[in-house]
């Protein structure tokens, strides 16, 4: 499977005239009938066509940004005097044409024409995608991927001493979106199905893993190991004890009190997350949320001047803090694994991480819907999700706290693996700016 920020390849379920727009329509685009998205299309296009749809949060290749006229062109002052509507970061965003939202970018399959040499080898190519397919290049060029920020110098997340030191310790894996994975269900028809609140914090896992312990090698290896630089086909010796230790870490990078990470300190992740009494090779995953300190909360504020009916009931600031009380922050357990003796890591079922995170004294995210033997109704998967995250036509209250919901993650447990996918509610996706107000939502 390639990459969630990859293209998908979609159809074109229905086209609409926007009111006042003379070039462009909105459209649904969907796979094999389930509606995935809105789209703003050319009023060229209609209903049945084929095409890639780019989810907001991914960024198009440069060479198919200008191959597609996409770019937009300014003047020595500033001003926008021709092409597209992307910026030379190419970001993919959902934002409003003529006040109607739209949810990322659809191209039709002629955006692919640059890369091939006729008509009909781009015909040949498209003939053998399917809908749900994703692409993320074609012919050995890429065309999207998720967008990253640009960084001044080369991104190192940690000293290569700490990531080797340390065994069996693997990232959280990044949970893909519901709507863009539709074709991946059809195989999981039977399965137990689990949604809970998604939790807006910070991510954590710790583990009793193997750690190396430091010690001298003998003179004669450190002499090898200084002629390895010159020789590469030299061995290269390293010391290859261990013994279990609680390691801690985020996300991607393992904690190093020497290097504090992006909140200035560490005391908020030990502090919540103490010292469990794991078995060896067992992880946990999970989310802090709260505050760093008596002043700070672990996620920024938004601003809800957007939207006027949730500053109404919310204020002018929506500030995640999951019912803790100022100063005080909470881990909480969605992800365990353990080793088997033949050294392959397992995913626990959801219901005995929350037996094990309750013996380890942590609390799972709340179950909001489950079922025992999932029928592969995707329409109606989707219906109850829309349910839960947006009763309210675009946004929920948090199960936990005066501030909202900001998702849920729906999870399958079929033939002993676990399959989770993730779907964030409109208001939430708005206030973190990449989403647009939906139509008669402004703030007057």
């Amino acid at each position: 499977m390639t990459g969630f920020y990859s293209a998908l390849v979609v159809k074109i379920q229905d086209v609409k005239p926007i009111k006042g727009a003379d070039f462009i329509a909105s459209a649904t685009i969907g796979i094999n009938n389930i509606t995935v998205a809105h789209v703003i299309v050319a009023n060229t296009v209609s209903a049945g066509e084929y095409g890639l749809f780019f989810c907001a949060g991914s960024q198009i290749a440069e060479s198919f940004a200008q191959a597609n006229n996409l770019l937009a062109v300014y003047d020595s002052e500033g001003n926008k005097t021709s092409g597209g509507y992307l910026d030379e970061k190419r970001k993919i965003r959902a934002q409003r044409f003529k006040g109607v939202r739209s949810e990322g970018l659809w191209m039709s399959f002629k955006s692919l024409s640059y890369l091939f040499e006729s008509p009909q080898a781009l015909r040949a190519y498209t003939d053998s995608l399917v809908e749900g397919d994703r692409v993320q290049s074609v012919r050995g060029t890429e065309i999207c991927r998720r967008f990253a920020l640009p960084s001044a110098k080369p991104e190192k997340l940690q000293p290569e001493k700490v990531q080797d030191s340390v065994m069996n310790f693997p990232p959280h894996y990044k949970t893909p979106q519901l709507a863009y994975c539709l074709q991946d269900l059809e195989h999981l028809v039977g399965a137990r199905l689990i949604i809970t609140e998604k939790l807006h914090g910070t991510s954590m896992r710790t583990g009793r893993v193997p750690v190396r312990v430091q010690g001298e090698l003998p003179l004669w290896k450190k002499i090898v190991n200084k002629c390895n630089l010159l020789c590469p086909w030299l061995p290269k010796f390293v010391l290859d004890s261990y013994t279990f230790d609680l390691v801690y870490g985020s996300r991607r990078t393992i904690l190093d009190d020497s290097r504090l990470g992006f909140y200035g300190t560490h005391a908020f992740r030990y502090e919540s997350v103490g010292r469990p009494d794991l078995l060896e090779n067992e992880v946990i995953y999970g989310e802090i949320v709260g505050w760093i300190n008596e002043e700070t909360p672990i996620m920024p504020d938004q601003d809800t001047k957007e939207l006027k009916d949730v500053k109404a009931l919310f204020g002018a600031s929506m500030r995640y803090t999951y019912g803790q009380p100022r100063g005080t922050c909470k881990h909480y357990v969605y992800r365990i694994t353990q080793m088997d003796a033949f050294g392959v890591i397992h995913d626990l079922p959801h219901a005995e991480v929350k037996r094990r995170a309750s013996q380890l004294g942590y609390e799972t995210p709340t179950v909001i819907f489950e079922e025992e033997n999932w029928n592969g109704d995707i329409q109606a998967l989707l219906s109850k999700v829309q349910e839960i995250v947006e009763p309210n036509g675009y946004w929920c209250k948090s199960t936990y706290g005066d501030h909202i919901m900001e998702g849920v993650v729906i999870l399958f447990e079929k033939n002993g693996q676990v399959y989770p996918y993730k779907h964030k509610g409109i208001a939430f996706k708005i206030l973190e700016g990449i989403a647009e107000v939906p139509t008669g939502e402004e703030e007057s």
